[in-house]
């Protein structure tokens, strides 16, 4: 399955088009995410949860919205994507 995201921006509006379901593969992250309750010996308590939240949904969105939106800067001044 694929998906199309549309971005907006100063610039204009920005659809991509991915060979996979991005609402899938974001809703596979959560799940691991939810399995990582655990704290590795080999982490401190700050070094999980930081990589525990850069999986969630919001940051992998971000990055898109930086690509695929010129001229906004910040997450929150960004097109919201429709999947």
């Amino acid at each position: 399955m694929s998906s199309v995201s549309v971005y907006s921006g100063p610039q204009g509006t920005v659809r991509v088009a991915l060979p996979f379901d991005l609402a899938g593969l974001l809703a596979g992250w959560k799940r691991v995410r939810s399995a990582m309750r655990e704290i590795p010996a080999e982490f401190t308590r700050d070094e999980w949860a930081y990589l525990a939240s850069y999986r969630s949904e919001r940051p992998s969105r971000a990055g898109a919205r930086a690509a695929f939106s010129p001229g906004h800067e910040g997450e929150s001044r960004c097109g919201s994507p429709t999947t």
